[in-house]
């Protein structure tokens, strides 16, 4: 329903975030994290191309695979990712698509899922990759 009166809305400073749930395969520090609700377990994974996944962020440290496990994640931010395809293709503002857990892809054709990571902000001085911005 919508508000119909001011309430107080709470609010977590800064950008980064701990989490908890089920780690389902070891997630290194700087990978794109996405997150799952399989059978009422939230679960955390390195980001894929996969079907049903949501990207949360980028891992601050390094997990094993385990439940009932914490994460710090990045949850906001823009953040410098691996890039798939030609340059001609990024647009500020559009979305950029998962191809693994570090690179993703303007081109939404060349993924199964169409996994969304962020919004292109702009290409680096390297061609190899790109700025994104998470959350």
């Amino acid at each position: 329903m919508a508000l119909t009166a001011d309430k107080k809305t709470e609010w977590m400073e800064g950008r980064d975030i701990v989490v908890k749930g089920t780690i389902s395969a070891k997630i290194y520090a700087g990978a794109l994290v996405e997150t799952q609700n399989v059978m009422g377990i939230f679960g955390f994974f390195p980001a894929a191309d996969e079907n049903a996944s949501d990207v949360c962020g980028i891992a601050l440290e390094s997990k094993e695979a385990g439940d009932n496990q914490t994460l710090l994640l990045r949850r906001t931010g823009v953040v410098k990712l691996k890039a798939s395809g030609s340059s001609a293709g990024w647009k500020v503002g559009a979305d950029v698509y998962v191809v693994d857990d570090e690179t993703v892809t303007w081109d939404a054709s060349a993924t199964t899922n169409s996994v969304v990571a962020g919004k292109f902000v702009k290409l680096d001085d390297d061609p190899n990759y790109v700025w994104v911005r998470i959350g």
